[in-house]
């Protein structure tokens, strides 16, 4: 609805997520320490393997890892201090966690 003013309301609508089984196994993973200074590890606590993907902040894909498996470490030399994004893969399920990096 608009006003005349350049003011407006909109109305959004509550969507619903589910979460399977899966997702709620790859929560108790841990990515640490966070915030971070380097080296950035992740821990599986479920024992299989998935895909690890970190984003930056404009959605550019800066880093991935295939087949992960228990408690991996990740060399962050290479990124900017920031806030990330990590995206963990694994059977068609996806999980994202905020990664902080401090220099």
């Amino acid at each position: 609805m608009t006003y005349g003013r350049g003011a407006f309301t909109t109305r959004i609508s509550n969507t619903t997520l589910a979460t399977s089984e899966s997702n709620r196994n790859m929560l108790n993973n841990r990515v640490y320490p966070n915030p971070s200074r380097g080296p950035l590890h992740v821990k599986l606590e479920n024992g299989k393997p998935m895909d690890i993907e970190i984003y930056d902040a404009s959605g550019r894909l800066v880093m991935t890892k295939k087949n992960v498996k228990s408690d991996e470490e990740f060399n962050i030399d290479n990124l900017g201090k920031g806030d990330y994004v990590l995206k963990a893969l694994q059977n068609g399920s996806m999980v994202y966690t905020s990664v902080i990096i401090r220099k």
